[in-house]
Formats: C-alpha cells, sequence, structure tokens
C-alpha cells in the first residue's frame, strides 16, 4: 500500500512548488519506504514538472531490539535528486511561510451536480468540472510512478502498479477546500484545490491546479 500526500512549498512567478511524499509500507506492515519529490505546476496552463528529492527506508533493527520496536533508517540515493531550496532560488520563488499575504485559505468548496463551485474572494467562484479533476489527479499520480520508478518489495506487484492501479477502475475523490496563492509577482493568482481519495485504504491527498475561468 502507498500513501500520497502533498504539502505547499513555494510559490514562485513561473510556477507553484508543492512537496508530494509517498509512505509505502512495501506489503511488511513493519517497514516504511518513503519518496519526497518537489512538483512545480506551472500557474498559467498547470502542466507539472516532477523532481525527485528524497529516498529513504525505515524498517525494524533486529540487532538492536528483537522485538522490532526500535527503527533503522537509511537514506538510499534517488537518481537525479535536486536540493529543493536551491530549485526555489533559480525560479525566484518564495517558500509559502515567508508571507501572511502567500496563501489564502482553505476556503470550502460546492458541489453542484457535476460541477465544483471554487470561491475566489466574496463576489466571484470558479467553475470546473469533477470528471477533469479526476483525471488530473490520476495523471498527476501516473507521472509520480515515472520518477520513483522501481524498487524492492516483498510482494510481485510492481510500484506503477499499485501507483497507477488505484484509478484504473471506479474511484472517487472529494475535493472540499481551496487555496489561493499571490506572490504579488506580477503572475496573476493561483487556485489549487486538494483533492482527499481513498481507494480501499490507499490515501492519495494532493492539491490539483485549476484554470482561471468564472
Amino acid at each position: 500500500m502507498i500513501d500520497i500526500r502533498d504539502e505547499l512549498f513555494g510559490v514562485a512567478p513561473c510556477c507553484v512548488l508543492v512537496k508530494r511524499t509517498t509512505n509505502d509500507n512495501l506489503g511488511l506492515y513493519g517497514s516504511i519506504h518513503s519518496d519526497v519529490v518537489l512538483v512545480s505546476i506551472d500557474r498559467e496552463g498547470g502542466s507539472e514538472t516532477l523532481y525527485p528529492v528524497y529516498r529513504v527506508r525505515s524498517q525494524p533493527d533486529l540487532d538492536r531490539d528483537a522485538n522490532g520496536n526500535v527503527m533503522a533508517h537509511r537514506a538510499e540515493p534517488l537518481p537525479g535528486s535536486v536540493e529543493p531550496f536551491t530549485l526555489l532560488a533559480e525560479l525566484n520563488g518564495i517558500p509559502v511561510q515567508a508571507g501572511d499575504y502567500l496563501v489564502s485559505g482553505p476556503e470550502p468548496t460546492m458541489r453542484i451536480g457535476e460541477m465544483l463551485a471554487v470561491p475566489v474572494d466574496r463576489n466571484s467562484t470558479l467553475q470546473v468540472e469533477i470528471a477533469q479533476l479526476m483525471r488530473q489527479v490520476a495523471a498527476s499520480v501516473a507521472s509520480l510512478a515515472l520518477v520513483v520508478g522501481e524498487y524492492d518489495r516483498l510482494a510481485p506487484i510492481t510500484t506503477a502498479e499499485l501507483l497507477e492501479g488505484r484509478f484504473s477502475g471506479p474511484f472517487d475523490c472529494r475535493f472540499d477546500s481551496a487555496w489561493r496563492l499571490d506572490d504579488r509577482s506580477g503572475t496573476a493568482p493561483t487556485t489549487m484545490l486538494r483533492a482527499d481519495c481513498d481507494n480501499d485504504g490507499e490515501f492519495t491527498s494532493i492539491l490539483v491546479w485549476i484554470p482561471e475561468r468564472h
């Protein structure tokens, strides 16, 4: 089982930077394999570029504790890894914690049939098709599978099959909250939704870009 969780990291004139973390129990329920990826989301079109950052495996250290209550954490090489703040500086960006004005929200959304109404300010909302949001979630996770690649696990199933397979059949996600990002760089504010999906106990909670159409 692999859980996925996004957190806002930074904002630049070109893009929103999101820290995406996977936690994979490797089918052992006592070990965890984690990958951290930085996702650069274009503020005009929503396209994503993924950068590997860090990989660590945690498992019981039976040499120190035969009961498995002491964990050993081992960082593993991750080809092509980047340093997040170095990339943020290259993009002339700013961490989301650096100013109260950068991020507003979360604001509640409202589902209206097959559409989602997202408040932008007191006087306007954005409307987006829920089916389109679901496609974006599936595509984003498929891109993640390409970046993290394969690694050793107990079961014969591959990492890509675990990540992409959760969306191979009917699935449902909630889009309950929205954030508005404005770095005052001259780029129009950007709206991001949190998608929370539960597929038979595998949790996906990622941030999804939506277009600025009223």
